[in-house]
């Protein structure tokens, strides 16, 4: 009875920590791992003291952050990740998006796409970034359609290249279920499991 009692709550511990879906390295802080990438994406730093050419900050994006179509390169990116998710629960994509410093034209366009199964496209949203100073923020949601979705972010092939350049960071996905779950909770549950077993047997000893 005892064990019973000791593996259910092991059971409902990592119950409560598989819903929540991590995407690995959202804030690119150890470089790409983690993504697929494709076509001119690169890893954007700090630049003269400034970050990326004026698009975000040191406080705001640490170390790291993605560049699309560095160098006046063919704004033809995309980068992606593979993460777990429960079918029909619902999750929140957030992430900040922005654009360099520039003197004419300065927005940058972003498709960020979430795909199910057999690559099925579960929702899309674009992001317009504005020029220079901190990255903007967005989110937007979807209902997963299996165990697993990727999320891919899509230059737009019509942005303008020169002097301009679209800047990602700080990607994450939460799942909304476990919104009212305070992260700690599933560690403290298994502790209090532990506990409870040690003192079990000693009384039963």
């Amino acid at each position: 009875m005892i064990l019973k009692s000791f593996l259910a709550a092991v059971g409902l511990t990592f119950a409560l920590g598989a819903s929540a879906a991590p995407i690995v390295n959202g804030d690119f802080e150890a470089g790409i791992t983690g993504w697929t990438v494709s076509g001119n994406v690169d890893l954007a730093t700090s630049n003269g003291g400034a970050f990326w050419f004026g698009a975000g900050s040191a406080e705001q994006n640490g170390n790291y952050a993605i560049a699309f179509n560095a160098g006046d390169a063919a704004p033809n990116g995309t980068l992606s990740q593979t993460f777990a998710t429960v079918e029909g629960a619902q999750y929140t994509v957030s992430f900040n998006f922005g654009a360099t410093n520039c003197q004419f034209s300065c927005g940058q366009s972003l498709l960020v796409a979430i795909l199910g199964s057999e690559s099925a496209t579960l929702a899309d949203f674009w992001a317009e970034g504005q020029s220079s100073g901190p990255l903007g923020s967005y989110s937007f949601y979807f209902t997963a359609d299996g165990s697993e979705s990727t999320v891919q972010f899509s230059d737009f092939d019509g942005n303008d290249t020169v002097w301009l350049d679209g800047v990602l960071d700080n990607v994450s996905v939460t799942s909304d279920q476990a919104s009212d779950v305070p992260e700690p909770a599933p560690l403290a549950l298994f502790a209090a499991a532990l506990l409870g077993l040690g003192v079990a047997l000693r009384r039963k000893n």
